[in-house]
């Protein structure tokens, strides 16, 4: 429902969205009464409001007069930077309408867009000029092909755009539909840069331990892995959380709560604790307590005086180093595919392994990610992996006592 404020004559605005409007007086007639209607001047800016609203009252006058009055479609329709401008101004929501968890690439990408499209009225927005973006975007790129930061860009306006037409600006996305221009051949999946095994995440982590600097870290890949969450996630966690909030342990100690980044309403939001999750927890609290007595975070970042937890690039950046020394790529979504594979050589379904990291584009997606199984392990004849395979990674942490015995879940 519209809830109107009459700005001056003839002149509205919706409280909700902020757009004005023309009203306009429809005569009776034939025992009917007169009503009111209002269109749209598609701006939430009072200046160009009433220009637009001149114009129009100027082509209405003219035609009573049997006069053609060409007006520009620029007077009368938003153009990229209008979008943004509201987009921005309402906090530039994601797609859902909701708060952006983590909006850097969101705010890297709207000065790119005004500069080079801003200027585009909205329905002259089509694929040719996204392409033509993407010719000149590559050439601003300092860093990779340019490809993947397009992508996110147009992302970007096409939700921009969405939000638009909630909010009555536009009447449509026309972008809602629109070409990507990463190859989807040139684009690794989760199995082709995951550890080969829980042993080789260990010992991975068991050099990063060997250096304070990267002890945090080496405690996200470890619990990235066994746990199979996101690092948006996973940096989310408290040790201070309240009941049922991302880190709170269960009062039986068998579930960890954590956060679901995607698709929330329908959301597992708990974790089970074995005895070899158990084993993890407990060391972590040791070092915890021994480095980062103060900080809430599970994962604290290095500049203590920050407070906060570790960058969310900070995993991915230790991996790409130690993988140009291994010559072995790995990556934080790497790590969610060893959960997969760990829970499948157990012999736990697909589906089930889909509830529990919250896989919610079905069966075929996870095998196209992950990539199929074995047939031997859907016989129940799996490698039956654990979790913890040998040493643990964090005896490899210096001046930290660890714990005797491992807690039972």
């Amino acid at each position: 429902m519209h809830k109107w404020i009459n700005v001056e004559r003839g002149l509205y605005k919706d409280v909700k969205t902020g757009i004005f409007y023309q009203r306009l007086r429809r005569p009776g007639g034939n025992g009917k009464k007169s009503s009111d209607t209002w269109q749209s001047l598609f701006t939430d800016k009072i200046t160009e409001a009433r220009t637009r609203l001149d114009l129009r009252r100027a082509a209405r006058q003219a035609g009573k007069l049997g006069l053609k009055v060409k007006t520009s479609d620029s007077k009368n329709e938003p153009t990229v930077n209008v979008v943004l401008d509201r987009y921005v101004k309402d906090g530039c929501p994601n797609a859902a309408g909701h708060q952006r968890g983590d909006p850097r690439y969101v705010e890297a990408a709207i000065p790119m867009l005004r500069e080079n499209l801003g200027s585009l009225e909205i329905s002259k927005l089509t694929q040719a000029q996204l392409d033509k973006y993407h010719t000149w975007r590559i050439t601003q790129c300092k860093r990779g092909d340019g490809h993947r930061t397009t992508d996110l860009d147009v992302a970007t306006l096409s939700v921009a755009c969405s939000w638009a037409v909630r909010c009555e600006l536009i009447d449509k996305n026309p972008i809602e539909r629109h070409h990507k221009y990463v190859d989807s051949r040139d684009v690794r999946h989760a199995k082709e840069v995951s550890f080969a095994d829980m042993k080789e995440a260990h010992e991975w982590a068991g050099e990063m331990f060997q250096d304070r600097r990267s002890e945090s870290v080496a405690w996200q890949l470890l619990f990235a892995c066994m746990f199979g969450n996101r690092t948006e996630e996973l940096l989310s966690m408290r040790t201070d959380a309240e009941p049922e909030k991302p880190g709170w342990i269960s009062t039986d100690g068998g579930t960890l709560y954590v956060r679901r980044c995607k698709n929330p309403k329908i959301e597992n939001p708990t974790a089970a604790i074995s005895p070899e999750h158990r084993q993890l927890l407990d060391a972590h609290k040791v070092w915890h307590t021994e480095r980062y007595p103060e900080s809430p975070w599970y994962f604290p970042g290095r500049d203590r005086t920050k407070a906060g937890p570790l960058d969310e690039n900070a995993l991915g950046q230790a991996l790409r180093k130690r993988s140009a020394k291994a010559k072995a790529a790995r990556t934080p979504h790497g790590c969610r595919a060893v959960y997969v594979k760990v829970r499948r050589s157990n012999g736990v379904s697909d589906a089930q392994i889909a509830i529990e990291i919250n896989h919610t584009s079905g069966v075929a997606t996870l095998e196209a990610v992950y990539g199929g199984v074995p047939p031997a392990w859907l016989a129940g004849s799996g490698p039956k992996m654990k979790w913890i395979p040998g040493e643990p990674a964090w005896a490899k942490i210096k001046q930290v006592e660890q714990p005797k015995t491992a807690a039972k879940a």
